[in-house]
């Protein structure tokens, strides 16, 4: 475009925006109707972001508007804040954030899963995160934060009690259509799982118990977005090595992951040893995850705790390599297969010193307070927005990695019980005279019974 078209475009689209304040219902529904064909392509987005209109603004008092309207306003703002941070900005200044909490509370809105996109898109920024979960850098005051945990945690109990439908099946992808209004609420906990408050409000322990505690169920749900958001919640929370004790001993996620990289592969008794059982419950009708990303993450969430020496035993204990090792042969991801070589380099290393107090590390994994992440370790990832979905890169592997399909069952360290224990007798010597003394007693003692056996004479002519 030339200065000249660009600036007619402006004008173009200030008219346009201009025409959502409009009494008219007509009209504003005519100019959000042409907003959303805008946004449905890659030119529309940049030319309207460079328009120099304040449109998230605009929108965002159409979503209590009537419903046709309301829904193009919210489907123009999640094209337009999917497409750039700082559209996302925007939307958190122009307090979408706190409009949406505000008309979800309607139990009888239609527009929830709309609703929770958006807010998967805001809060893929830190601001939107902050925003959401009350902890502003200019409102921190307890009282704001617990407002909006308690609307949060709202949301995520209506996440939790409903369930996703079969509807359809996508014509492009293949993969199905779930009728769930709140299947965006897994992406939205994945996001704030990014800062130390996000991730405090997950393990938070209330009356009803450890809120990721009620999320490991949704790892297997048949909805791979839930999946998805869930099982990138629990890997942002790996990042941090004061959660591992609590995770794997408290959580056990360690076989909750094991469980969805475990397939149809028949288990020998001594491969179980050290697995739940609900791990291999299925046996040959188990199917191996098969999302790739819900894959990629679970393997991740693995490394992460293998960084701690605690975290690789209790791997070891769980016989994780088991898991893994069929997991490769199956695997048709090469950086998946990638990550899992270095797993496995973990997982058979040798380890030498000596086995730490478990009352004092359960002790002060429950007693002292979460550390402030170091700035110099690598912060959580954020998960995908619900418009563009993009595979985790994992990092290569070493030139020395051990391939997990060259790696013996013997190397593998394994739990060693201690032999059962038995009283072993001494033979105690004693003097002559002593010896003489006792045989002599022994003697004297009449051990005959007093009463004689009955005969019965059997008279047989």
């Amino acid at each position: 475009m030339t200065s000249q078209d660009d600036e007619s475009f402006s004008k173009s689209v200030k008219e346009l925006v201009s025409f959502l304040a409009h009494p008219r219902a007509e009209l504003r529904k005519s100019s959000t109707r042409l907003l959303v064909d805008l946004t449905a392509s890659e030119n529309g987005i940049q030319e309207l972001m460079h328009s120099q209109t304040d449109v998230l603004r605009a929108l965002c008092r159409l979503f209590g508007d009537m419903q046709s309207i309301a829904c193009d306003a919210l489907k123009t703002a999640i094209n337009l804040t999917a497409a750039s941070p700082i559209v996302c900005e925007k939307a958190v200044q122009a307090d979408a954030i706190g409009r949406v909490l505000n008309l979800i509370e309607d139990v009888d809105w239609s527009l929830a899963n709309l609703s929770m996109m958006l807010l998967a898109n805001i809060t893929t920024i830190t601001i939107g995160v902050k925003a959401l979960i009350g902890a502003e850098d200019d409102d921190t005051t307890p009282k704001s934060i617990d407002y909006r945990e308690f609307k949060l945690r709202k949301l995520t109990n209506r996440f939790l009690e409903t369930q996703p439908e079969p509807d359809g099946v996508d014509a492009q992808t293949g993969e199905p259509i779930w009728d769930d209004d709140f299947q965006y609420v897994a992406a939205i906990l994945a996001n704030i799982s990014q800062i130390e408050q996000g991730r405090d409000f997950l393990l938070r322990t209330q009356k009803e118990g450890v809120l990721v505690k009620h999320l490991l169920p949704q790892m297997i749900s048949p909805n791979v977005i839930r999946r998805r958001g869930i099982i990138h919640a629990v890997r942002n929370l790996c990042f941090d090595t004061n959660n591992h004790f609590f995770l794997y001993d408290q959580l056990d996620i360690v076989s909750s992951l094991q469980y969805l990289l475990i397939g149809p592969e028949e288990l020998e008794m001594q491969d179980r040893e050290g697995m739940h059982p609900s791990v291999y419950r299925l046996g040959i009708k188990k199917k191996r995850e098969q999302d790739s990303q819900v894959r990629a993450a679970a393997i991740e969430c693995l490394l992460l705790l293998c960084t701690t020496r605690n975290g690789r035993k209790d791997l070891r204990k769980k016989n994780v390599y088991i898991v893994i090792r069929n997991a490769h042969l199956a695997e048709t991801d090469e950086k998946i297969s990638e990550q899992i070589y270095k797993l496995v380099d973990l997982l058979i290393r040798d380890e030498e010193g000596e086995e730490p107090d478990w009352n004092q590390v359960r002790a002060k994994a429950f007693t002292e307070p979460l550390a402030e992440p170091s700035p110099k370790k690598d912060e959580p990832l954020a998960p995908v927005s619900p418009k563009k979905d993009q595979p985790l890169v994992p990092a290569s592997p070493k030139k020395n990695a051990h391939h997990a399909s060259v790696v013996k069952s013997s190397d593998v360290m394994k739990v060693v019980k201690p032999e059962p224990v038995t009283d072993e007798i001494i033979e105690e010597l004693i003097p002559d005279d002593l010896a003489a003394q006792l045989a002599d007693e022994a003697a004297a003692l009449d051990v005959s019974s007093d009463e004689e056996d009955d005969v019965c004479d059997l008279d047989i002519d």
